[in-house]
């Protein structure tokens, strides 16, 4: 059999070298797509954070990805306290997480081994030039955890704004008045209203008021946010007869006065007057004395030009030898103006 010429020989054995170096160098890029491809996800994260989390930037995921917060948090609160979570932003990590229903991958940011926000993605429909599939953030969403909450408490005739942007009905809800009588409640009412206003990063909010074009009062007790109410000529008389009262009343319950004596105060023929008339008195602890302590009074409200409320609180102690028994009252107590001065016609108990 004849030889096989020389060049063939280098011929197959070049086409040899080629398909072997094909075929790993197919094998390499195949590898390389598939490594590429995995990254994507991490990549769109990290895109995230680079463009506005690193900067401090919290607020435009809002708009951009879904993140819920209040319509009420402004964005120099929401970036603010962003900020002073995570600092200068270098210390953020990324890890894969639980993917929940309708998204293709999931992964939590931390921050100093703090989770501060998940980012839940979904994979392109399209694919690229190169047959590949990116990754879209779709939705964007903070712990729970990181969400503060601002209560606030107004009435129903005044105008609020909470960080400049008008409350409405839908939020502030009318609290209820007690069983009173129906001269009572006759005309506009003034309700006392509250909310929590939810989904803020920064709880300290700024709180406005208007009433009748005037600007209204603003305080702060214990964390929670008070309008305070327009004051007029009869409200110290209101709060005057509020306080007697309440004194009797205590003394009265505890059988060191007569029905008389508390009656004076009261508008008869109400539901309260009957009850308290009624009152089993018998059942006061036993002593031989007392006095008050700790008397306070105010958070006067106007409901229409005949009700007011006045809240109440003070200590009654009961002196029994060297013994010192206490009864607390703290209490709203609405009063009528009548032709012979304002007159209680209920007491409810305050709460908070």
């Amino acid at each position: 059999m004849a030889k096989k010429p020389l060049f063939y020989k280098i011929y197959f054995c070049v086409i040899a070298v080629f398909v072997a170096a094909l075929t790993a160098g197919l094998f390499v890029l195949h590898s390389f797509l598939k490594t590429y491809e995995a990254s994507q996800p991490e990549s769109a994260v990290n895109t995230l954070i680079e463009k506005y989390l690193e900067k401090g930037d919290i607020y435009s995921l809002k708009e951009k990805y879904s993140l819920k917060l209040s319509d009420f948090e402004t964005e120099e609160n929401a970036n603010a306290a962003f900020k002073n979570l995570i600092g200068d932003g270098k210390d953020l990590k990324v890890y894969k997480t639980v993917t929940p229903s309708g998204y293709d991958l999931a992964y939590c940011i931390k921050s100093n081994d703090t989770r501060i926000l998940n980012v839940y993605l979904s994979k392109d429909k399209k694919y690229g030039k190169f047959g590949l599939s990116g990754y879209t953030v779709s939705l964007t969403a903070l712990p729970e955890s990181m969400y503060k909450t601002a209560t606030v408490h107004t009435y129903s005739l005044a105008d609020t704004y909470i960080n400049g942007k008008k409350a409405d009905g839908k939020l502030l809800q009318n609290e209820q008045l007690p069983k009173l009588p129906k001269t009572a409640i006759s005309g506009n009412i003034n309700y006392k209203q509250s909310a929590k206003f939810e989904y803020l990063l920064n709880e300290n909010i700024k709180l406005t008021a208007k009433y009748n074009g005037s600007d209204l009062e603003t305080e702060i007790k214990d964390g929670v946010y008070f309008v305070k109410g327009v004051y007029d000529d009869l409200s110290k008389e209101c709060e005057n007869t509020a306080l007697e009262a309440a004194k009797a009343y205590t003394a009265y319950m505890q059988n060191d006065t007569s029905f008389a004596n508390v009656s004076k105060y009261l508008l008869p023929d109400t539901e309260f007057y009957k009850n308290v008339k009624t009152s089993m008195v018998i059942f006061a602890w036993e002593h031989n004395g007392y006095e008050f302590e700790n008397v306070k009074s105010g958070d006067i409200h106007k409901f229409t030009d005949n009700l007011y409320s006045v809240r109440v609180s003070l200590t009654q102690v009961l002196k029994l030898g060297a013994k010192r028994y206490r009864d607390n009252f703290d209490k709203y107590v609405y009063l009528l103006k009548t032709d012979s001065g304002f007159k209680v016609v209920d007491m409810q108990s305050a709460e908070g």
